[in-house]
């Protein structure tokens, strides 16, 4: 699967949240949301330290603030009604 653009990010080269060159690309909705966000461009670079931060964290805050600048990003261009009927649930 190709990663060619991200509208939360134009540098994919490095981690989205610390800088540090990335090994993947995490899907910011994933489970029955992942084609999704694959076509609307909702993922992210992460380096393999902070992708396995993202799923792992007990809080899940970073997975929520992740889900909540990818909302934003998605609202730039549609509506908060339309992210809901797409994504299912409102983030902000």
């Amino acid at each position: 699967m190709a990663y060619e653009k991200s509208i939360m990010t134009d540098d994919l080269e490095h981690c989205y949240l610390c800088g540090r060159s990335p090994v993947q690309f995490h899907h910011v909705f994933g489970a029955h949301n992942r084609s999704h966000a694959t076509e609307d461009g909702l993922f992210v670079p992460l380096c393999w330290e902070c992708h396995v931060k993202v799923h792992n964290e007990p809080s899940q805050r970073l997975n929520y603030k992740l889900k909540q600048a990818g909302q934003w990003a998605y609202e730039s261009d549609s509506t908060r009604p339309d992210f809901r009927l797409r994504y299912g649930k409102n983030y902000l």
